[in-house]
Protein backbone atom coordinates (compact mmCIF):
# COMPACT_ATOMS: atom_id res chain seq x y z
CA UNK A 1 0.00 0.00 0.00
CA UNK A 2 1.31 3.07 -0.88
CA UNK A 3 1.36 5.45 2.14
CA UNK A 4 1.33 9.43 3.29
CA UNK A 5 2.83 9.92 6.73
CA UNK A 6 1.77 13.56 8.55
CA UNK A 7 3.33 13.98 12.01
CA UNK A 8 4.98 17.20 13.25
CA UNK A 9 7.51 15.26 15.19
CA UNK A 10 9.76 13.93 13.04
CA UNK A 11 11.09 10.59 14.92
CA UNK A 12 6.98 9.81 14.78
CA UNK A 13 7.30 10.25 11.38
CA UNK A 14 10.38 7.85 11.28
CA UNK A 15 9.10 5.36 13.64
CA UNK A 16 6.04 5.34 11.11
CA UNK A 17 8.04 5.08 7.89
CA UNK A 18 9.87 2.10 9.33
CA UNK A 19 7.34 0.26 10.47
CA UNK A 20 5.19 0.30 7.39
CA UNK A 21 8.11 -0.62 5.41
CA UNK A 22 8.81 -3.74 7.77
CA UNK A 23 4.93 -4.18 7.06
CA UNK A 24 5.98 -4.26 3.09
CA UNK A 25 3.97 -1.10 2.82
CA UNK A 26 5.71 2.03 0.89
CA UNK A 27 5.67 5.39 1.95
CA UNK A 28 5.54 8.12 -0.51
CA UNK A 29 5.80 10.78 0.99
CA UNK A 30 5.77 12.55 4.44
CA UNK A 31 4.77 15.58 5.83
CA UNK A 32 5.02 18.15 8.89
CA UNK A 33 1.98 20.32 8.67
CA UNK A 34 -1.00 20.59 7.46
CA UNK A 35 -0.38 22.30 4.01
CA UNK A 36 2.74 20.01 3.23
CA UNK A 37 0.19 17.16 3.77
CA UNK A 38 -2.16 18.53 1.09
CA UNK A 39 0.39 19.50 -1.26
CA UNK A 40 2.09 15.93 -0.83
CA UNK A 41 -1.50 14.55 -1.24
CA UNK A 42 -2.02 16.03 -4.38
CA UNK A 43 1.60 14.92 -5.63
CA UNK A 44 1.84 11.70 -4.29
CA UNK A 45 -2.04 10.34 -4.93
CA UNK A 46 -1.32 7.31 -1.79
CA UNK A 47 -3.90 4.64 -0.77
CA UNK A 48 -3.72 5.71 2.30
CA UNK A 49 -2.86 8.80 4.97
CA UNK A 50 -1.60 8.42 8.64
CA UNK A 51 -2.50 11.72 9.76
CA UNK A 52 -1.94 13.01 13.23
CA UNK A 53 -4.81 15.18 14.91
CA UNK A 54 -2.34 17.87 16.55
CA UNK A 55 -0.60 20.34 13.49
CA UNK A 56 1.43 23.57 13.67
CA UNK A 57 -0.71 25.04 11.08
CA UNK A 58 -4.19 23.26 10.89
CA UNK A 59 -5.99 20.48 12.89
CA UNK A 60 -6.31 17.11 11.68
CA UNK A 61 -9.53 17.36 11.05
CA UNK A 62 -9.35 20.74 8.98
CA UNK A 63 -6.67 18.69 6.40
CA UNK A 64 -9.26 15.29 7.00
CA UNK A 65 -12.33 17.55 5.52
CA UNK A 66 -10.08 19.10 2.89
CA UNK A 67 -8.97 15.46 1.62
CA UNK A 68 -11.96 14.26 1.65
CA UNK A 69 -13.67 17.50 -0.54
CA UNK A 70 -10.90 17.13 -3.01
CA UNK A 71 -11.12 12.91 -2.80
CA UNK A 72 -14.19 11.72 -1.23
CA UNK A 73 -12.52 8.13 -1.55
CA UNK A 74 -9.54 9.38 0.65
CA UNK A 75 -8.27 6.64 3.05
CA UNK A 76 -7.28 8.48 6.10
CA UNK A 77 -6.08 7.24 9.58
CA UNK A 78 -6.46 9.97 12.66
CA UNK A 79 -3.24 9.35 14.71
CA UNK A 80 -3.69 11.04 18.70
CA UNK A 81 -2.30 11.20 21.75
CA UNK A 82 -4.96 12.02 23.62
CA UNK A 83 -7.97 9.71 22.07
CA UNK A 84 -11.60 10.54 23.39
CA UNK A 85 -15.02 9.20 22.51
CA UNK A 86 -15.83 12.95 21.12
CA UNK A 87 -13.30 12.82 18.98
CA UNK A 88 -13.75 9.21 17.94
CA UNK A 89 -17.13 9.92 16.52
CA UNK A 90 -16.11 13.84 14.90
CA UNK A 91 -13.54 11.80 12.58
CA UNK A 92 -15.72 9.10 11.87
CA UNK A 93 -18.13 11.39 10.87
CA UNK A 94 -15.74 13.36 8.74
CA UNK A 95 -14.87 10.22 7.06
CA UNK A 96 -11.64 8.90 8.66
CA UNK A 97 -11.10 5.12 8.86
CA UNK A 98 -10.39 5.24 12.16
CA UNK A 99 -8.63 7.24 14.90
CA UNK A 100 -5.24 5.38 16.69
CA UNK A 101 -3.65 6.54 19.88
CA UNK A 102 -0.26 7.23 20.38
CA UNK A 103 1.54 4.97 21.60
CA UNK A 104 0.46 2.12 18.96
CA UNK A 105 -0.86 -0.69 19.95
CA UNK A 106 0.96 -3.08 17.41
CA UNK A 107 -2.54 -5.06 16.93
CA UNK A 108 -4.82 -2.17 16.51
CA UNK A 109 -2.19 -0.84 14.15
CA UNK A 110 -2.22 -4.29 11.99
CA UNK A 111 -6.05 -4.23 12.13
CA UNK A 112 -6.14 -0.54 11.07
CA UNK A 113 -4.23 -1.35 7.77
CA UNK A 114 -6.27 -4.41 7.31
CA UNK A 115 -9.58 -2.54 7.40
CA UNK A 116 -8.02 0.14 4.92
CA UNK A 117 -6.64 -2.56 2.10
CA UNK A 118 -10.09 -4.63 2.40
CA UNK A 119 -12.19 -1.08 1.69
CA UNK A 120 -13.16 -0.62 -2.17
CA UNK A 121 -10.45 0.66 -3.78
CA UNK A 122 -10.00 4.26 -6.39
Amino acid sequence: MRILVVDDAEPVREMLKCTLDILGHEVVADAATGEEALAAYGRARPDLVMLDFVLPDLSGLEVLRRLRARDPRAQVIILTGNKTADLVKQVKEQGAVCLMEKPFNPEEFNEALTHVRRAPSS
